[in-house]
């Protein structure tokens, strides 16, 4: 059993490091399909993330490394700011169990996963839900997605994931009209 998880670990270890000295191929994110709904006095935006974890992807979530993904949501309504919140997904791939672990602050969800298409479907999906106080009336609602500097201790070194989506930070917004249902 130590053998086989050591030969997993070893082999996380010679992809990774063959990810980070060799030539990379960056992917072209974008935020896609945004959408929203009023339900009581919580507005619930949408959006997916497409073509943001190809190429490198399956090496870095494999790496043993918690991998965080950023959301940036914003809702204004002229200058007046209403609602201006980062959520977070990580992804934690368990060796041990072969699975992604993924934790999604935006819909408060907790999941594991032990296929990578499913898991990369559920990651690039973004939902939250926004209290609204009062009658907002018609806002403009922005989300922006980013990845952040990860430290990977198996070859000691830093590396702003960003450069995978060739530093461009993908974003979506949209005019929404809200009005609290009673």
């Amino acid at each position: 059993m130590f053998e086989a998880l050591g030969s997993k670990v070893l082999s996380g270890i010679i992809s990774l490091s063959m990810f980070l000295f060799s030539s990379y191929t960056g992917n072209d994110p974008s935020l896609k399909q945004l959408s929203g709904s009023m339900n009581g006095s919580s507005f619930h935006v949408h959006t997916t993330l497409e073509n943001a974890f190809t190429n490198d992807f399956p090496d870095v979530f494999k790496s043993g490394v918690t991998i965080p993904i950023y959301f940036n949501v914003q809702v204004k309504n002229g200058k007046t700011i209403h609602y201006n919140r980062t959520h977070r997904t990580s992804v934690f791939f368990d060796p041990m169990d072969g699975v992604y672990l993924v934790q999604q602050t935006g819909n408060g969800s907790s999941n594991s996963y032990s296929s990578y298409r499913t898991m990369i479907q559920a990651i690039s999906a973004f939902e939250c839900s926004i209290p609204v106080d009062g009658n907002w009336g018609s806002v403009n609602v922005s989300i922006e997605a980013y990845l952040s500097t990860v430290h990977f201790k198996q070859i000691n070194r830093k590396v702003d994931l960003m450069v995978l989506w060739k530093y461009n930070r993908p974003q979506i917004s949209g005019t929404f009209t809200l009005k609290r249902v009673y």
